[in-house]
């Protein structure tokens, strides 16, 4: 028996679409998003690439299809993670439940980062304001369940309408730019209590930060004088 067919990942049949997007994921977590071609993937099914184009159109079609199974998995992990969460009151559980969300999204970025980078790749045909266009439209996202969080902290009365404006892309900017340092840059040879001591400290300054503005007078500002 050969090498490549010992080691080619096996599939139903009928399921090579999803046994190529697997492998898209992978390709992403040892090369980047840029290692995901269609001839990369058949080749790593063990199928030819005229096999592979009859589920693909194109590369682009191949990426979108990683991409969207990879950010439809983050919503399940954080989905999961959320409803997980039962607190002593209504308000404990709400800044539980934000808690959990980061958690799950950080925890995401570090166990499948294959599909953490190629869900939030931009790729040479990006189109500035897309991806915020899809994230706003679709509730069923991450981002989306994210806002339902935040929705549910003035529900029960720890935000005010005023500080939950816009309240998700500091928490998102918070958690995404640890997920990188994570992944590439110095947070990667942080020991793991100390890291989780930090992504602890991390969460629970976007949760204090929330509601201190909450408790401001947003009609205030303080002018010092010269």
């Amino acid at each position: 028996m050969s090498t490549s067919s010992r080691t080619r990942p096996s599939y139903h049949h009928g399921d090579l679409r999803n046994a190529l997007i697997e492998a898209g994921k992978e390709l992403a977590a040892s090369g980047g998003p840029e290692a995901v071609t269609v001839r990369a993937v058949a080749k790593a099914v063990g199928v030819t690439p005229t096999a592979a184009y009859r589920h693909f159109a194109s590369h682009a079609d191949l990426v979108d299809a990683v991409k969207g199974a990879a950010l439809a998995r983050l919503a399940e992990r954080v989905g999961a993670a959320t409803a997980a969460v039962s607190g002593p009151d209504p308000v404990t559980t709400a800044t539980m439940r934000l808690k959990a969300t980061g958690e799950a999204y950080l925890k995401f970025a570090t166990e499948d980062t294959g599909s953490f980078m190629v869900a939030f790749d931009r790729g040479v045909d990006h189109q500035p304001g897309g991806d915020l266009a899809l994230f706003l439209a679709n509730s069923d996202t991450a981002f989306g369940q994210l806002r339902e969080s935040l929705d549910e902290l003035v529900r029960v009365g720890y935000l005010t309408t005023e500080a939950r404006v816009n309240a998700e892309f500091v928490a998102w900017s918070v958690v995404h730019g640890l997920a990188h340092l994570t992944l590439s840059g110095p947070l990667s040879a942080m020991p793991a209590a100390d890291y989780d001591a930090l992504v602890d400290k991390a969460l629970c300054a976007i949760i204090d930060g929330l509601h201190a503005r909450s408790d401001a007078d947003p009609a205030r500002v303080d002018v010092v004088e010269p």
